[in-house]
C-alpha cells in the first residue's frame, strides 16, 4: 500500500479551481517523502461518480484514503463513502471544517479517524502512526471510536505561528488534470487563488473558525511575493484573488506585502476581502498603488444593536467611513450582508435596507447568498437550533438541494448576461429562503425580501442592464 489519497466530494456546486487546502495537505505530505494523489470530484468538467473514485483507490493501494467534508456537501460525502464499500486495510479519514465541528457524527457514518482543525502536520504524524502500529493516541489533534464504539480524542495540536513552515501549494500542482477545470479548446492555464493568512481575530457569533482560530497568522511579505511570482511564471497570471478572510488585518505586514506587490513586473492586479476594522485611507492608498482593484467588505446589518449581538466589533459608522476611504483611494467596493438572524426583527432589518441605500452611491455591489446559514460550531447554531427546527439540517436532502444551486447553466459555462446572472441571484436566494433553516414570520420574511430586492437591483444597474 502506498501513500494517501485525497477526496474532493461530488457537489452540485462545482469547482472551478484545484482545491487550495488539499494543495496545502498534499504539498505536505509530499515534503515528507509521502506519496499522494488528489481527486476532485466536484471539478467542473470531471467525473464525479464513485467508481471514478474505486478505480483511482485500486491504482493507487493508498494507506488512507481522505475526505474534506464541508457542510454543505457533507451528505454526498457520506454518501459516496457508503457506495464505495468495505475496503479492508485501508484507513477512511475525514478532515475539513464539518468533520472538525462534528467529528462523532463523522465517525457514526463510516470514517476511522477524524483529523480535527488544521491537517498539514497532524496527516503526516497520521501516516507515520500507522505504519508503525496503528496507535492514534500518540498523535495530537485526532478523534476516533474505540473497540467498544467509544469517542476517544487526543489534545488539540498547536497551530503553526509560522506559515512560511508549509510548503507551497505550488509544488504539487501537478497532481491535478487540468482538464477538469479548462474546457477544451481554451488556453491550458488555471486561475490562481492565494491565501496568504489564517485565523481571525473577529469573534462573529454566525462564524464557527473552527480550523484556523482566532489567532492571526500570516504569510511573511516575501513568501507571497514568491508564490506571486511564480504564478506569473507558470500561467503567465496578472489577476489575483486573495482568500483570505482577514488579509488586511495586519498593518505593518500589509504595507510591506503592498510594496513588494508593486515591484513586480510585469504588473499584477488583485481582490481581496477586509473586515471594515481593516481599512483606513492609509491602507487603501497602499493597495490601490500596489495594484489592488477591489475589495471584498463583510458589513453583514445596518443595525448598531444586531451588530453588537452578533459579535461584528463595528459600527454603521465605521462601516461608512472604511467605504469612503476605500473610494476615495480608487478601489472598487462590494459588500456582503446578512439577513435573517433568529432574534432579527422588522426594525432592524429596516435599519439594514436604509444603510443600504445610503451605501448604494458608495458600491460597485452587493454580493449574494447572506441568508443566514446557521452553521454547526458557530455560537448561532448552538444557541438556536433546537428551537429553530434545524438540527443536522445537512442530513436533510431536501434542505440541501435547495441551498446548493448550481452556479453554471446545464451543460457547462456560467450566465454571461445581466439577465442570466441575476436569475442565478435570485434562484440562490430563494433556495437559502425556502430551505427554511430559520422560520422567519411573515413580516420579517417580507423585510428580507424588501432588502434582496433593493440588492438585486442595485446590481443589475451597476452591471448595465437596466
Amino acid at each position: 500500500m502506498s501513500g494517501v489519497l485525497l477526496v474532493t466530494v461530488p457537489s452540485p456546486v462545482r469547482t472551478v479551481n484545484p482545491p487550495l487546502g488539499q494543495l496545502y495537505l498534499a504539498a505536505s505530505l509530499r515534503a515528507a517523502g509521502i506519496e499522494v494523489r488528489l481527486l476532485d470530484l466536484a471539478s467542473l468538467y470531471g467525473p464525479r461518480n464513485v467508481e471514478t473514485l474505486a478505480c483511482a483507490i485500486d491504482d493507487q493501494q493508498p494507506e488512507i484514503l481522505g475526505f474534506t467534508l464541508f457542510t454543505d456537501t457533507v451528505l454526498y460525502g457520506y454518501e459516496l463513502l457508503d457506495s464505495l464499500g468495505p475496503r479492508d486495510g485501508l484507513c477512511i479519514v475525514a478532515g475539513g471544517a464539518h468533520a472538525t465541528a462534528e467529528p462523532a457524527e463523522a465517525l457514526n457514518h463510516g470514517f476511522d479517524v477524524v483529523v480535527l482543525g488544521e491537517g498539514e502536520e497532524t496527516l503526516n504524524d497520521l501516516v507515520t502512526a500507522l505504519r508503525t502500529g496503528g496507535d492514534f493516541s500518540t498523535v495530537a489533534g485526532l478523534a476516533w471510536l474505540d473497540n467498544n464504539g467509544l469517542f476517544q480524542s487526543t489534545p488539540q495540536r498547536s497551530l503553526p505561528l509560522d506559515l512560511d513552515t508549509l510548503p507551497s501549494p505550488l509544488d504539487v500542482l501537478d497532481l491535478f488534470e487540468r482538464d477538469r477545470y479548462i474546457s477544451s479548446g481554451a488556453n491550458n492555464l488555471i486561475s490562481p487563488a492565494i491565501i496568504t493568512s489564517r485565523g481571525c481575530p473577529g469573534r462573529c457569533t454566525f462564524c464557527a473558525n473552527n480550523i484556523s482560530g482566532r489567532k492571526y497568522r500570516f504569510h511573511s511579505a516575501k513568501r507571497v511575493i514568491e508564490e506571486v511570482r511564480t504564478w506569473q511564471e507558470r500561467e503567465k497570471a496578472v489577476a489575483f484573488f486573495f482568500q483570505d478572510t482577514s488579509f488586511t488585518a495586519n498593518r505593518e505586514r500589509l504595507l510591506e506585502l503592498c510594496q513588494g506587490l508593486k515591484e513586480l513586473s510585469p504588473r499584477v492586479f488583485w481582490i481581496c476581502k477586509s473586515r471594515c476594522d481593516h481599512l483606513d485611507i492609509e491602507r487603501a492608498r497602499a493597495m490601490a498603488a500596489a495594484g489592488c482593484t477591489a475589495v471584498f467588505f463583510g458589513v453583514e446589518s445596518g443595525d448598531a444593536g444586531v451588530l453588537e449581538r452578533i459579535g461584528k466589533g463595528i459600527t454603521p459608522s465605521i462601516i461608512e467611513e472604511s467605504l469612503i476611504a476605500a473610494r476615495t483611494a480608487g478601489l472598487r467596493t462590494h459588500v456582503h450582508i446578512m439577513f435573517g438572524f433568529p432574534d432579527e426583527t422588522v426594525a432592524e432589518l429596516d435599519a439594514t435596507y436604509e444603510l443600504m441605500k445610503r451605501l448604494a452611491p458608495l458600491i460597485d455591489g452587493f454580493c449574494t447568498h447572506g441568508i443566514l446559514v446557521p452553521y454547526p460550531g458557530t455560537a448561532i447554531y448552538k444557541q438556536w437550533h433546537e428551537e429553530l427546527g434545524c438540527t443536522q439540517w445537512w442530513l436533510d436532502h431536501n434542505r440541501l438541494s435547495s441551498i446548493n444551486v448550481p452556479l453554471q447553466k446545464e451543460g457547462g459555462g456560467s450566465p454571461t448576461s445581466v439577465n442570466e446572472i441575476i436569475a442565478l441571484h435570485t434562484a440562490i436566494e430563494n433556495g437559502l429562503l425556502n430551505a427554511r433553516l430559520v422560520p422567519y414570520t411573515k413580516d420579517v420574511r417580507q423585510a428580507i425580501e424588501r432588502c434582496l430586492v433593493f440588492r438585486r437591483t442595485h446590481n443589475q444597474r451597476v452591471m448595465g442592464g437596466g
